[in-house]
């Protein structure tokens, strides 16, 4: 048996594994069942994009794979595996020493709040530096050069935003800073590419459901143009499609692709007319 926080072999291309991971907040009117039964894999190189409208679990999900979770949070079941450079790690069962080495050194996470992730007392250079010396990065040369690189990849200047103060610089500003604190240590987790062509995403009418009290069956039934009564009746199972490692949990998929799949109309007037 592996100890505490040790976990099965994976394939050398998989750098994380999420599986079967779900999530509840305790609440006064009972749990909120923010993740259910979430599983992906993320291989050396490829990005994900977890897409979502506001309420839907996204960064639940995301504060758990770096084990940062609230303490009304509970991982019901499921496992967030990462294949270090020694061992495959269980994330969710680490201790706190082991989580502090993988934190920002294996897997870094950009939060959204930019303005609450800085000591408002602390020079930009002194959180980097704080930031290399807490993972045993003790050359200022060297912690330097890989500040000024990653905050040229962000498009600001070094020598002037190492020697602000957070509240110097523009909510966007303090978002790249971020961005290139994240890059510090060179993680094998975290990193968007953003460039390249951009296009349209269509979102589903109405709100997400009460995550207490969820619709039986498919819990975008009661929003979904193409629902039919199977959907109601029994939560759908996670079934293969016809294009090579995509699945989706729809036992209409099939129509959904033959109604909005086609080039001829927009998504959204597609979605609209179904």
């Amino acid at each position: 048996m592996p100890r505490p926080g040790r976990a099965p072999e994976l394939p050398k291309d998989v750098v994380l594994s999420v599986r079967e991971l779900s999530i509840d907040y305790a609440t006064r009117r009972g749990p909120v069942h923010a993740v259910r039964d979430v599983s992906f894999d993320v291989k050396r190189g490829e990005t994900l994009a977890i897409i979502g409208e506001s309420g839907s679990g996204k960064t639940t999900m995301a504060v758990a794979l770096i084990h940062l979770s609230p303490g009304s949070a509970r991982v019901k079941h499921g496992s967030v595996l990462y294949n270090g450079p020694r061992e495959v790690l269980d994330i969710t069962t680490l201790a706190a020493d082991e989580l502090r080495q993988y934190r920002w050194s294996e897997c870094a996470m950009v939060f959204q709040a930019a303005l609450n992730s800085y000591n408002p007392v602390l020079t930009m250079w002194e959180h980097f530096l704080d930031t290399a010396r807490a993972h045993g990065l003790s050359d200022r040369k060297d912690v330097r050069r890989r500040a000024d690189e990653h905050l040229r990849l962000v498009n600001l200047d070094a020598d002037r935003v190492l020697r602000a103060y957070p509240h110097e610089l523009s909510g966007g500003m303090k978002q790249r800073v971020l961005i290139a604190l994240a890059l510090l240590l060179e993680p094998q987790i975290a990193v968007p590419n953003v460039s390249g062509a951009l296009g349209s995403v269509a979102s589903i009418p109405g709100s997400p459901p009460d995550l207490i009290d969820l619709p039986p069956g498919c819990t975008y039934s009661p929003r979904c143009p193409f629902a039919i009564d199977e959907c109601r009746a029994a939560e759908p199972a996670l079934l293969a499609v016809d294009t090579p490692a995509h699945d989706a949990r729809c036992i209409r998929w099939q129509a959904v692709a033959a109604t909005i799949g086609t080039a001829e109309r927009p998504v959204v007037e597609k979605l609209a007319t179904a």
